[in-house]
């Protein structure tokens, strides 16, 4: 009897740590982070406040959605490399949000990673959010920067993940191209239905009340001139910060 006990007890035991496991998982699985290494946000109450607003676009999005600041003065590239370099150090890889503000060189970047990239896929959403964070930072309002990057999180995972059939036809106007081709191929065929008996009587024969005299033509070859250049390769060209595609997500532009 008392064997039996044991075994029940040891089973609800197992249970519930189970279920902490499970419920631990979830709740990293939506938690907001903010880790300001360069000591951008000073001011406790505006550290809370920012803080605050990341959890709450986290909760509702269920997405890990971050800022991270740096002192290193880089950009491009190399801004780009420091923020997957931050998601991956942080297991973060499968759900990430990530805006990184570089204090030294002030130039800023998002970053999506994992689940949040089908809300980015094949459109400007990630470069519209930092137009839309671009006055904030150009005025020098970090923290309304972050909270506006809150914001816009939430704002993207509204208007849910984008058919791309259909943002690709917005995008090229091929919706328009197409109404102007089936436009053009109704005018043909109602413009050749008219026609389609007009001229059959009265035709002139030309192959019959005509002739076609051909002569010899020959073409001396006299000369040949060339002129060889050699244009120099510029290998100083530098690396551009336009957005685009990082391994296993995608990557903003600079502003």
């Amino acid at each position: 009897m008392i064997k039996k006990a044991s075994v029940r007890v040891c089973a609800a035991l197992l249970a519930l740590m189970l279920i902490a496991a499970s419920l631990m998982t979830a709740f990293a699985d939506i938690q907001s982070h903010m880790d300001d290494t360069a000591a951008v946000f000073t001011n406790p109450e505006q550290y809370s406040s920012i803080e605050s607003k990341l959890e709450q676009s986290s909760e509702k999005t269920g997405w890990n959605i971050l800022v991270y600041t740096i002192n290193k003065g880089v950009s491009g590239d190399e801004l780009t490399r420091c923020a997957t370099d931050y998601v991956k150090s942080n297991g973060l890889t499968d759900n990430a949000l990530l805006l990184i503000i570089d204090k030294k060189s002030n130039k800023m970047r998002a970053l999506t990673q994992g689940k949040v990239d089908a809300y980015f896929d094949k459109t400007d959403r990630l470069d519209d959010m930092m137009d839309n964070i671009k006055p904030y930072k150009d005025s020098g309002d970090y923290s309304g920067a972050a909270k506006k990057f809150a914001d816009e999180a939430v704002a993207v995972y509204e208007m849910g993940k984008p058919i791309l059939i259909l943002e690709s036809l917005k995008h090229f106007g091929i919706i328009a191209g197409l109404i102007g081709v089936a436009a053009g191929v109704a005018f043909f065929f109602f413009t050749k239905s008219r026609y389609k008996n007009m001229g059959k009587s009265g035709t002139y024969d030309l192959a019959a009340n005509s002739s076609a005299n051909l002569d010899d033509v020959e073409d001396t070859f006299v000369t040949q001139h060339t002129t060889v250049r050699t244009i120099q390769k510029d290998n100083n060209s530098g690396s551009g910060s336009s957005g685009g595609s990082v391994s296993g997500g995608h990557v903003s532009k600079e502003i």
